[in-house]
């Protein structure tokens, strides 16, 4: 708040910052150190709003990947080894028995493992989840249940499975002031 110093612009041009200003005028010294630095004046307060938003809007798109979003986390009870038979072939199996602590654990989603904090690993996909010997699609959270991955046996007593969907990120910044009010 208050007027642009020589100091705002030095710290801003070392980081490489842009500088909104509303109705604040800059000194020619200060117009000469500037060069690493971008200052958007503005005299009319919705250019000021405008010129914000248009800066967040492009932060925003050029994110552009996909986001991954935890809809639900089970904690790892018990790791059963089974042999199948899948396709006509004897197959080895890891289950784990799990417990849902949040969120919801949804078949058709991502998964990935974490063990001691850290992600081993990501992008996985269930062979089966199963509730009282019954295939579901869903569990709930403080309910058990039984998940098996389709490429992944190394699940230990205490991993964290983590049910996920990716997410478009948000494309548009609500910048909406608030209603500035006098006491």
């Amino acid at each position: 708040m208050g007027g642009l110093s020589e100091a705002d612009v030095k710290e801003a041009t070392q980081i490489g910052a842009i500088i909104f200003t509303f109705d604040t005028p800059m000194s020619q010294n200060m117009q000469k150190i500037q060069t690493g630095c971008v200052v958007k004046m503005h005299k009319l307060i919705y250019k000021f709003t405008e010129s914000i938003q248009d800066l967040c809007d492009d932060l925003l798109a050029q994110e552009g990947a996909k986001k991954p979003r935890v809809v639900g986390e089970a904690v790892v009870q018990d790791v059963f080894n089974m042999s199948v038979k899948i396709g006509g072939q004897k197959k080895e199996i890891v289950a784990a028995g799990s417990k849902v602590k949040a969120g919801t654990i949804l078949k058709d989603k991502k998964f990935r493992i974490k063990r001691s904090g850290y992600v081993l690993y990501d992008h996985l996909k269930l062979q089966a989840l199963k509730q009282h010997k019954e295939d579901v699609e869903q569990v709930e959270t403080l309910m058990e249940c039984g998940v098996t991955f389709k490429n992944c046996t190394d699940v230990k007593k205490g991993d964290i499975i983590e049910c996920y969907e990716e997410v478009e990120p948000q494309k548009k910044f609500d910048f909406t002031p608030g209603i500035w009010k006098s006491y």
